[in-house]
């Protein structure tokens, strides 16, 4: 299974602070996996497209066209201002 497939099934849950960022993405999943994450679906320039928050085990997304990035966050850690339309930025 290569790296981007896998993102992060078989891995501990992240911590604060910690994210997956996969590239290129249109949909993920949660099956194999052992705990709830946070998802944020964002185009080449880093807008908002879509938000799963506290995804639960064994479910899988709806494609998000227009994705280029999928960023995975421990679940419930996403600030609430984050919803489709606001600009991120990496730090």
């Amino acid at each position: 299974m290569s790296e981007r497939s896998r993102g992060l099934i078989g891995s501990p849950p992240l911590t604060e602070g910690q994210a997956l960022v996969i590239e290129p993405a249109l949909q993920v999943h949660t099956f194999r996996m052992s705990y709830p994450i946070d998802v944020v679906f964002v185009g080449r320039d880093w807008k908002v497209r879509h938000v799963i928050r506290a995804m639960k085990r064994r479910r899988m997304s709806k494609f998000v066209f227009g994705t280029r990035y999928v960023v995975e966050l421990a679940a419930d850690s996403l600030p609430d201002d984050v919803v489709p339309g606001a600009q991120l930025s990496l730090r």
